[in-house]
């Protein structure tokens, strides 16, 4: 599935596959598990001053592309009101724990890591684990944004004696700008 656009902050997504299969209609709501936990939402949870949010420094960590700075995070259940994970007809906003890679050199965001934690037993979910990737990504005839480049989610539910996990990933390529033009012109007929 790709993240189409943003609706009344929240994002819209479109393009669903299934096992790498295209399917024409949108898996339908209040079954199996959704990660309401976006990129844009997952961010702003973790910056936003009510989520309290401990941040530490990590280290340094060498990547093909240079030097990177590794922060630690962590904010608890209790003061997450943004992101959240929902299976069937339940909500939780868990706590969240992981890191964040700065570019030493650009200063940008290069990959978010995040675990849930403070799961409640009651809830259906056990374990949820998220990667987004982030890079330069060129629209046509715009420029070139620091944006998502590809995103994995993992959550597993217990059923029965075994446990059922699920991945999602979701990849961004091939954006493009897409706009309208409008002229209002008068009706012919009317006299001013």
């Amino acid at each position: 599935m790709e993240v189409s656009g943003m609706e009344g902050g929240k994002e819209r997504y479109s393009n669903f596959a299934v096992n790498g299969k295209q399917v024409k209609k949108q898996p339908q709501l209040g079954t199996g598990w959704l990660d309401f936990a976006g990129f844009n939402v997952e961010l702003s949870a973790i910056f936003d001053p009510i989520t309290r949010t401990n941040f530490t420094f990590i280290g340094d960590v060498n990547l093909p592309s240079g030097l990177a700075a590794a922060y630690g995070f962590q904010f608890h259940s209790a003061d997450n009101h943004k992101f959240r994970l929902i299976t069937g007809l339940r909500e939780f906003h868990p706590g969240l724990s992981g890191s964040l890679w700065i570019d030493k050199h650009t200063g940008n965001l290069l990959r978010v890591e995040g675990y849930a934690t403070e799961l409640d037993p009651w809830f259906s979910v056990n374990f949820y684990s998220n990667e987004t990737n982030y890079g330069e990504v060129p629209i046509s005839k715009i420029g070139t944004f620091l944006l998502p480049a590809a995103r994995e989610s993992i959550a597993c539910q217990p059923s029965g004696d075994d446990v059922h996990c699920f991945r999602d990933k979701l990849s961004f390529y091939d954006c493009r700008k897409f706009g309208t033009e409008a002229h209002i012109l008068p009706d012919a007929g009317e006299q001013h």
